[in-house]
């Protein structure tokens, strides 16, 4: 019996057999077990391959055998870490904590060997935020706002009054225009009756 890694060591291996009982052409017969890892699969049992040949040669056999036990073992290279947010005590105001939680990379291509470590914690230094920064940061955009508001109204008013004005003389100019065209004379000549 002997064993071969497949090209990619995690999918699994393959165990040979060989010097079955003697087939008529003078060979021995052997079988090629092709061991695939598959977490899910359980134990397993041998299947016979895709492409539904068995007896590959005269006296050569192959079977396919998806299992957990063809994974190889777990090492730390199987896990990563997850670091958890920093969580500040009501005793500190800015010393904290936070929980380093070891996991499997997904997805896993290991059995056995070494298991996860426990839970653990580290000290971490978390962001406090002064509430009376914050308070004086929300004035200063609120009076900015409301100034900024202030000076659009403003404008809005100076600007309605002045296009009330711009109507009223264009009104006039309009008036004065029309008179010009019809009786030959405007408003702005005052006592002059030359023209009439």
């Amino acid at each position: 019996m002997a064993f071969y890694d497949l090209d990619d060591r995690r999918q699994g291996l393959m165990v040979s057999i060989q010097g079955g009982e003697w087939c008529a052409n003078n060979v021995q017969s052997s079988l090629n077990i092709t061991m695939l890892c598959d977490m899910t699969a359980g134990s397993g049992y041998p299947e016979i391959p895709a492409n539904g040949v068995v007896e590959t040669n005269k006296c050569a056999y192959e079977m396919v055998w998806r299992s957990q036990h063809a994974c190889p073992m777990c090492t730390e290279q199987d896990m990563r870490t997850i670091a958890g947010d920093c969580e500040v005590s009501l005793t500190s105001s800015s010393a904290g904590q936070r929980a380093i939680e070891t996991i499997w990379k997904e997805p896993r291509k290991c059995s056995g060997g070494e298991g996860l470590p426990p839970l653990r914690y580290e000290a971490c230094e978390a962001v406090a935020l002064d509430k009376t920064k914050i308070a004086i940061i929300a004035g200063g955009a609120t009076l900015a706002f409301l100034i900024l508001t202030g000076c659009l109204v403003c404008m809005y008013l100076r600007n309605r009054k002045i296009y009330q004005q711009y109507s009223v003389l264009k009104e006039q100019n309009e008036a004065e225009l029309e008179l010009d065209r019809i009786g030959g004379f405007s408003l702005d000549e005052e006592g002059d009756d030359d023209r009439i």
